[in-house]
């Protein structure tokens, strides 16, 4: 979505690019330092991703926020 790699994502965060990687290869909630996700999670907040929550539906996901995302 915003277009980053692992080592721009590893420097905004602050842990490895190696634990990106691990991270990614999960489709669930990683096992991880709960500090870490936290923080990956401001990041992404801070750059525009919405995360949504399970509406017993659809499931959880992501999106950009509204106001970057015009329609």
């Amino acid at each position: 979505m915003l277009g980053w790699s692992a080592s721009e994502l590893s420097n905004r965060v602050g842990i490895s690019r190696n634990s990106i990687q691990r991270l990614e290869r999960f489709s669930d909630i990683p096992p991880s330092r709960t500090q870490s996700l936290l923080e990956l999670k401001r990041v992404f907040e801070q750059a525009g991703i919405e995360f949504i929550e399970d509406d017993g539906v659809t499931g959880p996901g992501v999106r950009l926020a509204r106001s970057l995302h015009p329609r």
